[in-house]
């Protein structure tokens, strides 16, 4: 059961809704503010995150992503076998 506060009682006299339209309008300001402050927050992480590293997308010479053929797959290990090569891919 739901009680209803005296705003909700004059607030239906004036507008004409019933207490329990005011008690679910209250109900969707809560959930809108909660969405609110949770929008804050993963924008307060996603900038944390987006700071934290940088991304590496520096390829070495000869090597095309996506591999297609096979020639390409061999080309490609021949190249990640090179000292420093596969440091640069990872």
């Amino acid at each position: 059961m739901v009680v209803v506060s005296l705003d909700c009682f004059l607030f239906s006299i004036l507008f004409g809704v019933s207490g329990r339209d005011v008690v679910i309008l209250r109900t969707l300001e809560d959930i809108k503010q909660g969405q609110r402050e949770m929008m804050a927050m993963i924008s307060g992480l996603v900038k944390r995150l987006d700071g934290c590293g940088e991304k590496n997308t520096d390829v070495p010479d000869g090597v095309y992503l996506p591999i297609s053929t096979d020639e390409q797959l061999n080309h490609t290990e021949e190249i990640l076998n090179e000292p420093g090569s596969m440091k640069m891919m990872v």
